[in-house]
């Protein structure tokens, strides 16, 4: 991955200028900041922290904090593969495929994520997040028979 590669600094620009204009993006942003803020009381990864981590990588790019960098950083360090950060489906919820969806779900969102904070990501996780989460999220989508009901 790349900074940039999803979302390009036209595009944080573009939503910086709505938040100094529009009443509405202005209380989506205190939303957002409110979300974000749970990176600094998850200790563990879990799929709750990847949505706090998506908010917290927004934040970032749109404040520059860098606090929420780092403890977003810390967060994905912390996880061992993409399960532990996107969770897991009960057998009894789906008769088939639960995980897969729910990894095809998350993955976008862990993209994202990262892509948002790479400038601020150290080497190690500039190396973990891509292969030790991304590329075990997308091996699983393109090799899993959607039968995985657990």
């Amino acid at each position: 991955m790349r900074s940039g590669l999803l979302v390009d600094e036209s595009g944080i620009d573009r939503v910086k200028g709505k938040l100094r204009r529009c009443p509405w993006a202005e209380r989506a942003y205190r939303h957002l900041r409110i979300l974000a803020d749970g990176i600094f009381i998850r200790t563990r990864p879990s799929p709750e922290t990847m949505s706090a981590i998506e908010a917290a990588a927004m934040v970032y790019a749109l404040t520059g904090e860098r606090g929420y960098a780092e403890r977003s950083e810390a967060l994905l360090l912390a996880s061992d593969g993409f399960a532990e950060i996107f969770g897991a489906v009960r057998s009894d919820t789906y008769d088939f495929g639960c995980n897969t969806l729910l990894t095809g779900h998350q993955l976008p969102h862990l993209c994202v994520a990262v892509d948002l904070l790479w400038d601020a990501l150290s080497d190690r996780a500039r190396t973990h997040a891509p292969e030790g989460l991304i590329r075990g999220a997308v091996h699983h989508l393109r090799t899993n028979d959607r039968r995985d009901s657990n």
